[in-house]
């Protein structure tokens, strides 16, 4: 193997490992949206159990921002994820892509 086939070689091992990631991290961002909705479904009955009447509403808010604030930091932290894995998902690919040319084109010619 030359030096071309070796840097083909780690491209695509590389993009393997970015393709792992990305798949790992995107498992572990859907579980966050599910425990996120279900956060969500909580607070929207704590807040229509306090929604009889003018001075409840601001008692269930009260009770419920916290909670709210959170949940919505959580929604961010996971968008930024989901971008990250796609990021690594376009990355791997990329990289299998190129390292796969790298190794096949950097073949030597033998007569």
């Amino acid at each position: 193997m030359n030096k071309k086939q070796i840097a083909g070689t780690v491209l695509i091992l590389a993009g393997v490992a970015m393709l792992f990631a990305s798949n790992y991290i995107s498992t572990q961002v859907g579980e966050g949206r599910q425990k996120i909705d279900s956060a969500q479904r909580s607070v929207d009955r704590g807040n229509s159990i306090f929604s009889l009447n003018p001075v409840t509403q601001q008692v269930g808010r009260g009770l419920t921002g916290s909670a709210q604030r959170q949940i919505n930091a959580g929604r961010e932290e996971v968008g930024y994820y989901d971008q990250m894995a796609g990021r690594l998902q376009f990355g791997g690919i990329a990289c299998i892509i190129a390292g796969g040319l790298l190794f096949v084109l950097g073949r030597k010619k033998r007569d």
